[in-house]
């Protein structure tokens, strides 16, 4: 479906097209609302985590060079984040030795996402191959990870046009990212307590993701 959607930026409007004639508009002034909906709306629990504190987890996985004894909390922690902890149950089946098969796969998806010509599409691929992640979790996991750079791809933002597949993704990232910069140049202050000043991929599918759950 990408093939046939284009996401426009249309003065002070962003817009997502489909060849079906599927049109879903927002204004840019629109996303910091968005933003503290989505914060407001995904609350911590006794279980889950905030977003804000799923980040700082990624940084630390990140900073550990994904050392099972960080990798393993991290990947139960975005599960809960996103609504379906027995995910975590899957992916860590003991049977499958995931502290020997799982890290391999970030790592590679780390390199990835450092190369000179960042292949997210690639990084998003790696993770998916892990046994019970698919384009949605895994991607959860890339947002928390390297949330200036990846959004995540879900049922919802699927409705835009974009597929489930490693093209899919990076597509959403890079209309993610060309939205990002547009409200960084434009000066318009971020909701997200860390950086205030500068919009990440990640915002924006936050916004994306509160307006078309009828959040705001």
């Amino acid at each position: 479906m990408s093939k046939n959607m284009q996401m426009v930026i249309d003065g002070d409007s962003v817009v997502f097209k489909q060849s079906n004639g599927f049109e879903f508009r927002l204004n840019l002034s629109d996303f910091p609302d968005l933003v503290r909906a989505h914060l407001a709306e995904v609350k911590p629990t006794a279980n889950t985590k905030s977003t804000q504190a799923c980040e700082s987890l990624g940084a630390e996985v990140l900073g550990k060079d994904f050392k099972w004894e960080f990798l393993k909390p991290f990947i139960r922690d975005v599960c809960r984040w996103g609504g379906f902890a027995l995910i975590y149950a899957k992916v860590l089946d003991e049977k499958r030795k995931p502290e020997e098969r799982i890290p391999p796969r970030f790592l590679a998806a780390h390199n990835f996402m450092n190369e000179s010509n960042q292949r997210i599409d690639l990084a998003i691929k790696e993770v998916v191959d892990i046994p019970g992640l698919g384009i949605s979790f895994g991607s959860k996991h890339l947002r928390f990870l390297y949330p200036e750079f990846c959004p995540v791809l879900d049922v919802n933002t699927v409705k835009l046009g974009y597929e489930q597949t490693p093209q899919g993704y990076q597509k959403f990232a890079q209309d993610c990212r060309l939205i990002a910069n547009t409200l960084t140049e434009r000066g318009t202050p971020n909701p997200f307590p860390e950086r205030p000043k500068k919009w990440f991929v990640s915002d924006i599918d936050m916004a994306l993701f509160a307006r078309l759950s009828g959040w705001k």
